[in-house]
């Protein structure tokens, strides 16, 4: 998995850009600020009303001062009161029904400042805009949406009337942008969207490709299963935007190569296997040409639209309240290195997804963004959504909405989630190479079904996990507390070390897999645990066990302390035992301490069972079930070097029985199995092997295990 060390720089990158003083968070920047303060005599100037009247006139006067305070060298615009409605506009694209922030601004707006949206029937909007900017800051101030008085009966001529892009702040293909200590509420869609724009795109087509590949040193080689570009020229637009490949038409895979040359068309470098509409197109700064290299054995029909791409970088939305809005508190559609810090996120409902903040890139890429601080509450859907993209951080947040917390799609991956806290607000994980660590749940639910997953260091309290990997060993799992949560572990293999189960309401279902791994288990409080198939060592369990489906267990050097029944097999269970250490705390239950009923197979060895405070005669070990004896049930039984403790002060102690294990039942293999201080009870086929008889006698120094 990638190390997530780019936001280190994140801040340092904004710092050295923004042109003003003093900023979000104290960011401070060399260049001298120069303020522009709206003053009541200014308002006059620009034709602004400051008393939610005359929209029109008040969004066009808005857009003149600022683009007049650009030009003058004004680096900050400050307003200190006054309520504005921006205009709804003719046309859902007019171009004067938002505000359009200037490059090299800060806008800050005092605590009593309102900027408005008209109410309005329109599926798109924004109060505030930043297209193809650098270095603005937006400080302060509420910005409030037409939510509740919206008309949501129209519908747009290429929308479908779910109305969801009524925006509070829409970003798209800037850089260097600081959202803070703002209130955004009450939007039809979101109260921030950020995202891309494409900036020009062409086509490569059947003539511009011919029959094979390319070899390592990018010279045209023969291939029925490969074709290849013609040299075509690198434009220089990849100075200044991103350049991917969208649109694959008949092509056999989703990845490509591609090949860069001099002016001489001398091969320089190699990009592999990079992904359509993900995959950067990153020549080096000598390269003049290209050559891609695609999967498809012809040329014909064959379609590839590169596309230059602004991608919305280096932005910071903190210290804000973002809420009421319809479809998201953040939707972040093509981002990169974008920082959520600080927020409280809260009330979204109205429109698919519902999410606190929504990651989201659809033919945009998101990267390198990091979600931290914040609290979420009270939204429908979601707390957050990682649908498509790669390398995201959510640390440290608050996730309280009586829904999902935290979804990972399947496009996403490389993501580290680590010390949130999440109270009835779910995971579910369908991504790929996710880490999860220091997490803390309490009522909320886990579902882990994607690839390479690591749960680390995690409390799950009155809530349930499960495992649904579609890939043996693709979940990892360590330092799992669960308390009074029940544990589903699916089919596949999987790998689980120092889990802690506690409380009566905990429990485990499902069968597992030969080839699950598990080290270290301890229980504290359960009623009883069940056990799913694998390979178990080092454990502890404070409780009886059940094994009572047919998935092969093997356990190694483990203690169990129970009351009234150690270990119950049915189902034709697999069970094999190594260095246990059974100790039956007060009598015998039901049955036996150790009942053994329909069972493939049995094996213990090298192992003692104490039942040392039992004074009744239910057997400390049973095979087979009481009652008149039927055709036999187990399979196979093997004891070996294995000590059975009864009380010495009992003298009706039955330490093992044998003798209802069914009609024609195998003889057992019994070597070393040394009974004290009870009775030995067996079929008459069964014999113990070198073995003296110790009953009635004093119980000797026990091994020494640890366990």
């Amino acid at each position: 998995m990638k190390k997530h060390l780019f936001f280190t720089l994140l801040a340092f990158t904004i710092v050295a850009m923004l042109p003003t003083i003093v900023s979000a968070e104290g960011i401070t920047s060399s260049i001298q600020e120069k303020v522009y303060v709206l003053t009541d005599q200014e308002k006059k100037r620009w034709g602004i009303s400051d008393d939610a009247s005359n929209p029109v006139e008040t969004t066009a006067g808005w857009n003149q001062a600022l683009k007049w305070a650009g030009e003058q060298g004004y680096t900050t615009f400050r307003v200190e009161d006054g309520h504005y409605l921006i205009a709804k506009g003719e046309k859902w694209n007019s171009p004067n029904n938002h505000i359009k922030m200037v490059s090299n601004m800060k806008l800050s707006l005092d605590d009593d400042v309102i900027l408005e949206k008209e109410t309005n029937g329109w599926e798109m909007y924004s109060v505030l805009y930043l297209s193809d900017l650098e270095n603005v800051i937006v400080e302060g101030g509420t910005l409030k949406g037409d939510r509740l008085t919206h008309d949501y009966s129209q519908v747009g001529e290429a929308t479908s009337g779910t109305h969801e892009w009524g925006n509070g702040i829409s970003i798209k293909g800037s850089q260097n942008i600081i959202i803070n200590d703002m209130k955004i509420q009450d939007f039809a869609g979101d109260s921030v969207e950020i995202g891309g724009a494409t900036e020009k795109g062409y086509y490569i087509k059947e003539k511009d490709l011919e029959q094979g590949g390319l070899s390592a040193s990018g010279g045209p080689i023969n291939s029925e299963e490969k074709i290849r570009s013609t040299f075509i020229s690198i434009d220089q637009k990849l100075n200044e935007f991103s350049l991917y490949f969208w649109l694959p038409q008949n092509l056999k895979s989703n990845r490509f190569n591609i090949h860069y040359y001099d002016q001489n068309k001398k091969h320089i470098s190699k990009q592999e296997n990079l992904k359509f509409y993900w995959g950067e197109v990153k020549p080096p700064k000598n390269a003049q040409y290209y050559r891609a290299e695609f999967g498809a054995s012809d040329t014909s029909k064959v379609s590839i639209n590169p596309m230059y791409v602004n991608t919305s970088k280096n932005i910071r939305i903190t210290n804000s309240n973002l809420g009421y809005s319809r479809r998201q508190g953040i939707s972040i559609v093509g981002g990169e290195n974008v920082l959520v810090k600080n927020n409280e996120i809260h009330h979204v409902k109205g429109t698919a997804p519902q999410s606190g903040i929504d990651l989201e890139g659809g033919f945009f890429v998101n990267k390198n963004n990091r979600i931290e601080s914040n609290y979420f509450h009270n939204n429908h859907g979601y707390d957050i959504i990682l649908f498509d993209g790669y390398n995201a951080e959510v640390v440290n947040n608050r996730l309280e909405s009586k829904s999902i917390g935290l979804a990972v799609s399947p496009p996403f991956s490389e993501a580290l989630i680590e010390g949130n806290t999440f109270k009835t607000a779910g995971i579910t994980i369908l991504g790929e190479n996710i880490d999860l660590k220091n997490n803390n749940l309490s009522g909320s639910t886990i579902n882990l079904s994607g690839e390479n997953i690591s749960l680390i260091n995690t409390l799950v309290k009155g809530g349930n996990i499960s495992l649904n990997n579609k890939k043996p060993h693709t979940v990892k799992i360590d330092e799992l507390e669960v308390v009074n949560s029940p544990f589903y572990i699916g089919s596949n293999p999987v790998n689980i070390s120092n889990l802690t189960l506690k409380g009566e309401k905990t429990y485990i279902t499902g069968k597992g897999n030969v080839d699950n791994q598990y080290s270290k288990v301890t229980t504290e409080e359960l009623k009883g645990l069940t056990l799913p198939g694998g390979k178990y060592q080092n454990c502890s369990i404070n409780s009886s066990l059940n094994i009572n489906h047919s998935v092969p267990i093997t356990i190694d050097n483990c203690t169990v302390n129970a009351k009234e029944s150690l270990l119950n097999t049915s189902n034709q269970a697999t069970v094999e035992m190594s260095r246990m250490n059974f100790n039956l705390i007060g009598n015998v239950g039901y049955g036996a301490g150790i009942f053994v009923k329909d069972t493939n197979s049995f094996k213990i060895n090298n192992s003692k069972i104490q039942a040392v405070t039992n004074q009744i005669s239910t057997p400390i070990m049973k095979f087979g079930p009481y009652g008149e004896q039927k055709a036999s049930e187990i399979n196979q039984v093997s004891i070996k070097d294995v000590d059975v403790y009864g009380n010495p002060n009992s003298g009706v102690n039955i330490g093992i029985d044998t003798t209802n294990s069914g009609i024609d039942a195998p003889v057992y293999s019994l070597v070393n199995l040394n009974v004290y201080n009870a009775k030995t009870l067996l079929k008459p086929t069964d014999k113990i092997q070198s073995s003296e008889d110790t009953r009635n006698k004093r119980v000797p120094k026990l091994r020494e295990w640890n366990p």
